[in-house]
């Protein structure tokens, strides 16, 4: 929606700018007005607030398109069609269109990118987000704390006038302007690049609707149990930063769980807390069995958390909260996916399923970078799990390659390599 509108702004302004030119003063006027209802709609409607640092792409063509459609208001009032000289038409026409070339070419390079429709058999996404506590003594009690993204099918459609949550946040309406700008502002810092470039992304939305709980789920009827996916993801990212998946699966009938890694996500909010940021530098000068060790401790962080979150998904405490998932999850269909650390993470977990109180059905791994796995857990292998390893050639082989020796003989291992 929002990008379609820039669309039809910028469109409507290189009218305007080529009517000034070849001097058609109706069509000035006509197409003036149009693009200024067009920001207005675009800054005022669909974007979630009324800031210059969100607008930064749009703010030279704004501006000359109010001037120019006051100045076109002005001359109707006046009865005057030639309020401005020729020279000054002209002119303002050029500079005008100077500003619609520079324009498309800041949308092009730094896009508001549209998510795809969701396909699956259930139309309409609900997300919502919690926070988990827990206690462990292999991990630090700063990383024990959870912040949780679920998507889940709703049977709920949304009027024109309601809005998807905002881009890579929480979606609570309260807190997703704050999320997305905190976001922006990481992004840009961790990539040493200027601070307002990533800004514009707070106009982007997902397509999902936030709830405050599970009482629009699914019928029942329709689908009696939830299968339950639980996302991994990978350093420097956060928990929905591939919602576009999520949001698939769930559209799917699944239920999606995702938590932040502390401490090597890019930032952590719980839901009205404050941000904390990554902290998982790699020491400098270090050799390469000492890096191994290094992301070795970074792993075991990891796989307790994931663990702390499934076990909390099947606990009677999700329930508590949540009474209208009782009963509705399949607790017998667990199935995990990770992208590069998060591949790493769910494979360790994956090995040691022995131990677990719950049984992982089966696990997606997206270029996993596996290097850092323990050579126990790569003897013990995968227990009673079926794995898809899903990688690139030049990340698939070498030190990043991985071969779980120990897999039992009901464990299915599938290792695609994608040519790239």
């Amino acid at each position: 929606m929002w990008e379609l509108n820039c669309c039809v702004g910028l469109i409507l302004s290189y009218i305007s700018a080529a009517s000034l030119i070849a001097h058609v003063a109706w069509l000035v006027r006509i197409s003036s007005w149009l693009g200024f209802l067009s920001t207005v709609w675009a800054t005022c409607v669909t974007a979630p607030g009324l800031r210059f640092d969100i607008h930064w792409r749009s703010l030279a063509l704004y501006l000359f398109t109010i001037i120019l459609s006051i100045i076109s208001a002005v001359e109707l009032g006046r009865g005057e069609e030639d309020l401005l000289t020729f020279n000054f038409r002209l002119g303002y026409g050029v500079v005008y269109l100077v500003v619609c070339i520079l324009t498309s070419v800041v949308y092009y390079y730094c896009p508001v990118s549209a998510n795809p429709r969701i396909s699956g058999k259930y139309k309409n996404v609900g997300t919502t987000a919690f926070t988990v506590k827990f206690s462990d003594p292999t991990v630090d009690p700063a990383y024990s704390t959870l912040a949780i993204q679920c998507w889940f099918p709703i049977a709920y459609s949304p009027s024109i006038f309601e809005q998807y949550t905002l881009l890579w946040t929480s979606g609570h309406p309260k807190y997703q302007l704050e999320e997305s700008m905190g976001l922006s502002a990481a992004l840009t810092q961790s990539n040493g690049m200027p601070s307002f470039l990533t800004n514009h992304l707070a106009l982007g939305r997902t397509k999902s609707l936030w709830q405050y709980a599970f009482d629009k789920l699914i019928s029942k009827e329709e689908l009696p149990k939830l299968p339950i996916a639980i996302y991994s993801h990978g350093m420097y990212g956060w928990r929905q930063i591939h919602h576009t998946a999520c949001e698939k699966l769930a559209s799917e009938g699944f239920i999606v769980f995702a938590c932040d890694h502390t401490p090597d996500c890019l930032l952590t909010r719980p839901l009205g807390e404050t941000a904390s940021y990554f902290d998982f530098a790699t020491p400098k000068g270090i050799e390469p069995l000492q890096e191994r060790a290094f992301f070795q401790s970074g792993l075991e962080s990891r796989v307790v958390q994931l663990r702390e979150l499934i076990a909390h998904v099947i606990s009677d405490k999700l329930i508590a909260t949540y009474p209208e998932l009782h009963n509705r999850l399949d607790y017998d269909h667990i199935n995990l996916w990770g992208h590069s650390f998060g591949g790493l993470t769910i494979s360790a977990l994956c090995c040691r399923g022995a131990t677990l109180p719950f049984r992982i059905n089966s696990a997606v791994v997206l270029d996993g970078w596996l290097y850092p796995l323990p050579e126990e857990d790569r003897q013990k292998g995968l227990y009673q799990t079926s794995l898809l390893n899903i990688s690139a050639d030049k990340w698939a082989f070498g030190k990043v390659n991985i071969i779980f020796f120990g897999s039992s003989p009901s464990v299915g291992v599938a290792i695609f390599v994608i040519n790239t």
